[in-house]
Parts: C-alpha cells; structure tokens; sequence
C-alpha cells in the first residue's frame, strides 16, 4: 500500500507458496478428525524454510517497503469490549489491566495488554482490548526477525479487517456489518460500525477444514453462536456481511454463508478509480490488504509491540542513514554558524548607525554629545541640566497645578485664566480671577499654590463682594512663574524675547 497526501492506493499484491504446511501462528484449536492426521512438521529446517520464503516475499518488493505489518492469529489472543467512565480517559492504561483481570483466560503476568478505543459518548468510552501470551508475542517477533524483518506492528488478523472498508466501494458505508474472512485453517470476523471494529472473533476451522463433515458441522455452529453473540451487544442491528479469502466461487459462497447466518451479502467492489491496479482475485488478499493500510489508521490501535517489544524505530534508522545524518548535521552547523556570525555583524552595524543618530540629536538639543542611551538619559533626568527635548511645564501644567491647588471642598467658580509660560526659559506669570465663598478660601488656595516650586511671588489681589446671583467674595491671584535657571542670551545678557503664549479666559 502507498499513501500520498490523503489518498491510500494498492500498489501491489503478491503471494508465496511455502515448501511445509507450517505456519508463523500455530493453532491451538483443531478438529477432532485433525488428530489423527500427522502433525505438520516444526522443526528447525522449517522455520528456516517460512524464514527464508518471507525473506524473498519482501526482498521481491523493490523499492523496499518502509514497513511491515504482522498480523497475530486470533487463536492466540483474547479479545474483550471493554466500556469505562469519561473519568478514567487519562488513566486508561492502569485501568484496562484491572478490567480484564477476570475477563481473560491468562495470568495477567504473563500476557501482553493492547487496546483501541471504538466508541464514546457523554458518560463512557467503549474499548476494544486484546491479551495475547508474551511467550507467542515474543515467538513471532523471533521468526520474523530470523526472515530479515522487523515489523512496524504486530496487530491482530481480526481486528484489522476493519482497515479494509474505506477501500471498498459498497451502499451504506456507515450502517454495521459483519466482515468474515475465510482462511486455510482459521476465519476471522469482524462486525464493524461506522468502519471501527466493535468485535472480532476467530473460528477454528478453515477453508481446508469445511471439505469434513464433522468439521463443517462444528464451522456453522461457530459461526451461528458468534452472530448471535453480536447481535446481542449494544449495537446497532446489523444484517449484511461481506466475505473475503478463501471463496472459490462469491456467489455459492455467500448464498451458503447467508443460509447459515441469516445475514444478506453485501455487493462491493475495490475503488478502482483511486487504485494503481485492480487484482481479478482481491477478497483472497482482504487481509494482507488490511494489515499494509493498518499503519495510515490515525489513533490508537492494538498493537502487541508493547513494554519490552517496543520497536526500537529511531535507533535502526539512524544506523541505517548514519552518513547521511552526518553529512546533514554538518550542514545544519555550518548554516548555524553563518547565521550567527550574520546576525553579529547585523547588530553591531546596527547599534553603531543608532549611537551616530543619537550622538547627533543630544547635540542639537543639550548642546553636547552622547553616544551612549544611558548618558542622554541622565542628561534629561539630571536636575542640574533643565533643558531637555520637551517643556518641563508648559500652559498645560500650569492649569493641572491650579486644579490641585483648588480643593475639592471649595465651591470656585472662575471668571478669568491667563497663563504666559516662556517654553526656552521655563518662566512666565498667571493671572486667575475667580469666586470664592469667603477670603479664607483665598488664602487657602495662594498657600496650596506656595508649595508648588514654580510659583514665585504669590500677589493676592483685593476682593469685593459678589454681584446680583452670586455669594461669597470676588478675588484674584497673580504669581510669576519659574521652573528652574534663566537661560540668557549670551550676547545681549538678556531674557530671550521668544515666548509662546496660552491664554485661556
């Protein structure tokens, strides 16, 4: 399978006949009539033979796969439907262990725990949790390992039918339904909704079994006991099938396997628009299919490779591509490095066009250079040097400091305001006429206007009595105005005749 952006495309499908009857998931299950067969052989040569046979399979791909997915048998595994409270999401790993404590067949010490949520609602999440013996797990990794490979996942056969779906083309895509995939010595179902696998089961009898009488009895109680187990879960109703694998004949097969579970085919076919190539015979490579588009499902999904089987991916790649790596490592310095001595020089030039710039200004304004921002600062801030690029009190001030002079406590109405402020020598005079209820709230506000240092020489004007309307007394205040130093010219000795005037009446 090959992804590219969000389309999934079958590229190719091959198969290869092993030279034994072996297989890398031995059964644990067999037909009475099985026993009395020979046991297929186990021995060293043919593990070496399956090794080599899948060694070539893969080999035969070119370019090589970027990954290989092994599906487990589900004779070997014990599935469960798990449904636990919103509340236990962050800890779904401590508790899944504890639920399946007396749900599985297997000392919990010695298994292997995966699970892939299937549902949620308001109140619970639905998972689908799997156990397989860490003895089997650690087997087929071995075998595999011995064929040259190092499979991306070690998922389930029944489980993983439900990748197969989003590749199929069939009515009501979302609507429950059951996948049963016929292989040579085992079937696997998977009832499906809305393309997730709510539960998966796998029969002991196979394609090779069903030509026994007696096997192909127990094969249809099987299959007739597990539907009825499915439709019995919380569910919605289900009532069509689609079967793949093993079928030599779709149409006898699934009139066959509708009689024996009551269920109706489901016609499909492959995407064939969005596919590089349509196999005549797909349903045999249902499952193969499954497992190579089981890595682009997005979430978690069972997966044996857990604890101590984790796949070391990082370490292996890095070996594999470790030149290139290095060579990639030493590019990325040397553009560090670059970039670093770049931005140095960048900043240098820079701050050196800013201290020209303010060297430049300060002159103008305080008629001595400064290069450094810490020196211009204290040059504004220092009491000794009253200039600096803006008025230290200007019309604006002088009204702010009258309003603070004037407590809120006394009733004042104003009757005329004239301020004369020198910008350059930070002096000028203020004239303010206004009513007041009685001469102590004039004194009370030439005193506040005495603590004030740029009012000098407070001069209380002589009050009357208010006019027709009015109450209290009319009074006036005038007071010179002096923020610091006089700067005189130096040629004339005398005050600057520049003044800017703020009249306000």
């Amino acid at each position: 399978m090959r992804s590219s952006l969000r389309k999934v495309e079958l590229e190719a499908v091959r198969e290869v006949a092993l030279s034994h009857s072996s297989t890398l998931a031995p059964r644990v299950a067999e037909d009475a009539a099985h026993q009395s067969q020979p046991e297929h052989s186990d021995d060293e040569a043919a593990e070496r033979a399956t090794s080599a046979s899948i060694a070539d399979l893969v080999a035969s791909f070119s370019p090589p796969p970027d990954g290989v997915i092994i599906g487990l048998s589900g004779l070997q595994a014990s599935v469960r439907e798990l449904r636990l409270p919103q509340a236990a999401t962050r800890r779904i790993s401590e508790v899944v262990p504890f639920e399946l404590e007396a749900l599985t067949p297997f000392e919990l010490d010695d298994v292997v725990i995966t699970y892939q949520p299937v549902a949620r609602d308001e109140a619970t999440i639905s998972l689908l949790a799997a156990t397989a013996k860490t003895a089997d797990v650690r087997g087929c990794l071995a075998r595999s390992q011995d064929a040259g490979v190092d499979p991306r996942e070690l998922t389930l056969n029944a489980v993983a039918l439900e990748s197969v779906l989003p590749l199929l083309d069939f009515e009501s895509p979302e609507a429950p339904l059951l996948l049963i995939n016929i292989r040579r010595h085992e079937t696997d179902l998977c009832l499906v909704h809305e393309n997730v696998a709510r539960f998966a089961r796998t029969l002991s009898y196979g394609a090779d079994d069903l030509t026994r009488p007696t096997s192909l009895k127990s094969f249809q109680e099987e299959l007739k006991r597990s539907v009825a187990s499915f439709r019995a879960a919380e569910v919605p109703f289900f009532e069509h099938f689609i079967a793949l694998g093993e079928i030599a004949v779709p149409a006898q097969a699934h009139a066959w396997l509708a009689e024996i579970t009551g269920l109706q085919p489901l016609a499909w076919q492959l995407k064939a628009s969005e596919q590089l190539f349509v196999p005549p015979d797909f349903q045999r490579f249902g499952l193969a299919v499954a497992l190579a588009t089981r890595t682009f499902k997005r979430g978690r999904r069972i997966d044996f490779r857990q604890g101590p089987f984790t796949r070391a991916r990082a370490a292996g790649a890095l070996r594999k591509h470790a030149r290139l790596a290095l060579v990639a490592a030493l590019g990325l310095s040397l553009s560090l490095l670059f970039a670093l001595v770049a931005e140095k020089r960048y900043e240098t030039a820079r701050q050196e066009a800013l201290s020209t710039a303010l060297a430049a200004k300060t002159a103008t304004i305080f008629g001595t250079r400064y290069s450094e921002a810490s020196a211009a600062r204290a040059a504004m801030t220092s009491s000794e040097d009253q200039l600096g690029p803006l008025p230290r009190f200007d019309a604006y001030s002088v009204i702010d400091a009258l309003s603070s002079a004037i407590a809120s406590s006394i009733r004042h109405d104003t009757r005329r305001l004239r301020v004369e402020i020198d910008d350059e020598n930070r002096s000028g005079k203020v004239y303010l006429e206004g009513n007041v209820e009685s001469v102590a709230r004039q004194e009370e506000i030439a005193a506040a206007l005495e603590q004030h240092t740029c009012f000098k020489d407070i001069s209380k004007g002589d009050t009357s009595p208010a006019g027709p309307g009015k109450t209290g007394i009319f009074y006036s205040l005038t007071s010179t105005i002096r923020c610091g130093d006089i700067i005189r010219d130096e040629d004339e000795g005398r005050t600057t005749s520049r003044r800017r005037r703020a009249r306000s009446s």
